[in-house]
């Protein structure tokens, strides 16, 4: 973490299966509560990030094959699947 940034410190309740399960994982890999809490809430914010990049990707795609399908109904062509099979 960032030692420049401002900490509030503040009170969580866990379920105890729960606060034994990330307390065990935090002495597994010998670092703190509070540092394994931190660690794990940064990766859900990466996790947030990689979404928005797999978005900008398809609509990158979509905008490639946007020449190859121009004039043609997305919605007509899954219809007209539907009732081929």
């Amino acid at each position: 973490m960032n030692n420049q940034q401002k900490y509030i410190t503040t009170n969580m309740r866990f379920p105890a299966d729960l606060y034994l399960s990330l307390k065990t994982e935090a002495l597994n890999k010998r670092m703190s509560f509070t540092a394994l809490v931190h660690q794990k809430l940064t990766k859900k914010k990466k996790k947030q990030s990689n979404a928005q990049a797999v978005i900008n990707s398809f609509k990158k795609l979509s905008q490639e094959n946007k020449k190859y399908f121009s004039g043609k109904s997305l919605s007509d062509a899954v219809i007209e699947m539907r009732y081929e099979q």
